[in-house]
């Protein structure tokens, strides 16, 4: 996992200027609907980034 995500500056750069604003809009969407754990890593061999979300399931005992 990643210590930090990616900064604007690079996701621009990585998506250009207009889908850097889809991905914004689809991740508030994502954020609005859903308690998820965001994870950022790196993309292995073929990508730079990846990103997952995840439920966040809270065990009670």
């Amino acid at each position: 996992m990643l210590e930090n995500k990616p900064s604007q500056s690079i996701m621009t750069e990585l998506l250009g200027q207009s889908l850097y604003h889809v991905w914004q809009a689809l991740c508030s969407a994502i954020d609005e609907k859903y308690d998820m754990e965001q994870l950022w890593n790196t993309g292995g061999k073929k990508w730079t980034y990846e990103y997952n979300t995840q439920k966040e399931i809270a065990l009670v005992s």
